[in-house]
């Protein structure tokens, strides 16, 4: 024998009807005529949209008629407001949810309200509202959210190479010339869905030396000299004064622009810094000794 049942929606409801009553009652310091509601900005989705800034009523004799949406006495540019379907919120049946909750309203769409104050993180519940679905706004996609310096810094940029003169053995209180080996490099990364082109190239060269002394940013590069000419005083090289062993370090600044799905190019404020892998010198030192006579017409003679 087959049984069946009909529950009826008011109480498979209740508990719904219960929380918002004791939603609007939490919200009772609110005035049921000044509540901000239907100016919304698609946050990416249809169920969670924010209202900005006042503007008409829906509680009492508002625009949408339902007349349980809480409202506000108090300044609310100093809050940033949200909508969201309940049904998405509560995990209810959207269509049956919003015929129960709001009578009365064309193709509707009931929701809870949130507020926070301006600058924090945390949303508090309000109370709820009902809107029809002719002013829910058509889902255009996600906005781009822009590209920043930070954005930059977590790309792979590629450290510069770092070319000593001589190397790995130099000498104390001679010209150690050194050299960046850098270059503009080229990046395609998706955002949100956007295709974003970046180009980022060297624009500053900072040298630690690994002695006590770095030197102040740079925009030369350096040049690698020929071999008769290493030792020579450069723009980039580094005299250092004491014998030891050094890691230098080459910290690169890079400047960078982007390009949203083959639009414009546009430049990204801000240097993203890279640091190359220390380079280790030996410094030594030099002793000069003078002699009568050659290794040929002396061979047991100091240093042959």
């Amino acid at each position: 024998m087959n049984v069946s049942f009909h529950i009826p929606a008011s109480i498979l409801y209740a508990p719904f009807l219960l929380l918002s009553s004791l939603l609007m009652l939490s919200s009772s310091i609110f005035a049921a005529d000044e509540f901000p509601s239907t100016t919304w900005t698609d946050l990416g989705g249809n169920s969670s949209l924010k209202v900005e800034g006042v503007n008409e009523t829906p509680g009492r004799g508002g625009t949408n008629g339902s007349g349980h949406g809480p409202g506000v006495s108090e300044d609310q540019s100093a809050f940033d407001w949200k909508f969201e379907a309940a049904c998405t919120a509560l995990h209810e049946s959207c269509e049956h949810q919003a015929e129960v909750m709001c009578p009365g309203v064309e193709d509707p769409v009931h929701g809870l309200v949130y507020r926070r104050a301006a600058g924090t993180t945390e949303w508090e519940t309000v109370g709820f509202d009902c809107r029809s679905q002719a002013q829910m706004p058509e889902v255009e996609g996600p906005v781009f959210p822009g590209f920043t310096v930070e954005d930059v810094r977590r790309l792979p940029i590629v450290a510069p190479g770092v070319v000593a003169q001589p190397s790995p053995h130099t000498l104390k209180n001679a010209h150690t010339n050194f050299v960046a080996e850098a270059a503009p490099q080229q990046f395609t990364v998706d955002v949100v869905g956007f295709t974003v082109d970046v180009r980022a190239w060297p624009v500053s060269y900072t040298w630690d030396y690994g002695d006590g002394t770095a030197s102040a940013p740079v925009t030369d590069p350096g040049r690698e000299l020929p071999m008769a000419a290493v030792g020579e005083r450069t723009g980039t090289s580094h005299v250092f004064t004491a014998t030891g062993d050094y890691p230098v370090t080459l910290t690169t600044g890079f400047r960078a622009e982007f390009s949203v799905d083959g639009g414009p190019w546009q430049d990204v404020p801000g240097t993203a810094e890279v640091t190359s892998e220390p380079v280790v010198l030996s410094v030594w030192r030099a002793v000069t000794h003078h002699y009568a006579d050659n290794c040929l017409v002396n061979p047991a003679g100091a240093g042959c």
